[in-house]
């Protein structure tokens, strides 16, 4: 029977653990996998919670400033786009002499 420590088949870059190469192994690496993932998202949650207690208002209100200039941006970039293609209509009939 085979072991991991010893196996040289185990691929522990492998999402699946239904990967046929390592058998049992990829399995066991998979989980692994998922448990590292797991910590890294519970510690990255309580970091959120820690920010939003202490300065979740300001960044209310940083964001809301941010949001509010991609918004004017996007605005903008459309009408700019349409006046690019309102344009070229424009001088392709003029090209054609229309």
């Amino acid at each position: 029977m085979s072991d991991c420590k010893t196996n040289t088949h185990c691929d522990t870059t492998s999402t699946s653990p239904h990967n046929k190469k390592g058998g049992g192994c990829d399995a066991i690496r998979h989980m692994e996998k998922l448990a590292n993932q797991a910590w890294d998202e519970l510690f990255k949650e309580k970091v959120k919670k820690h920010y939003e207690e202490n300065i979740g208002k300001k960044m209310d209100e940083n964001a809301e400033i941010v949001a509010e200039q991609a918004i004017h941006i996007w605005k903008n970039k459309m009408a700019n786009r349409e006046a690019k293609k309102e344009y070229e209509h424009k001088l392709f009939a003029a090209m054609k002499g229309e």
